[in-house]
């Protein structure tokens, strides 16, 4: 929304999409620390999101307020892609919840695999395009992305919370 301000208003919206992804990445990655319940993979996600918020702070510096860090987007959409893997994987190991889907966590989980998998390439390849051919690729990737993510969160507010764990006799 800021950025789309800025832009509307002559102004250079990097430095609001460069402070959305890193506070974006530290939010999801605290998410995951928060829902995993390996301690090892709680530790690697938490090292993950500082190892990010450095790298992020070395691409800041020398680039300020001049240009988008693509590049720590694209990571972020790495590290949200593993994330949302490993968590589906974790939920497949455990044998006591029957149903993963009829947890809100899960919905969160998908939204995020969703939006980062459907703009990965996008973000990727985006230096490589023309202006007109960024702006029409992504109005429509991010467009589809951005409602797949919105019909999942809106599905996990929508689910009772209810504790679907099988009780041990």
């Amino acid at each position: 929304m800021i950025s789309m301000f800025q832009t509307n208003h002559g102004k250079n919206p990097s430095i609001a999409q460069n402070l959305f992804t890193l506070i974006e990445t530290v939010i999801v990655s605290y998410f995951f620390y928060k829902t995993f319940s390996w301690r090892p993979a709680r530790l690697l996600t938490a090292i993950a999101a500082v190892a990010f918020a450095l790298f992020w702070l070395f691409m800041f510096i020398p680039a300020g307020t001049t240009a988008a860090l693509v590049v720590c987007v694209t990571i972020e959409s790495i590290l949200i892609i593993s994330l949302s893997i490993y968590y589906m994987y974790e939920q497949v190991l455990r044998s006591d919840i029957l149903m993963v889907y009829v947890q809100p966590r899960f919905w969160v989980v998908i939204g995020f695999l969703f939006y980062a998998a459907g703009t990965f390439f996008l973000f990727l390849f985006v230096d490589s395009l023309d202006i007109a051919a960024q702006k029409e690729y992504h109005d429509i990737i991010n467009s589809i992305s951005l409602t797949l993510k919105s019909i999942c969160l809106s599905v996990a507010m929508l689910m009772r919370n209810d504790n679907y764990v099988i009780k041990k006799l």
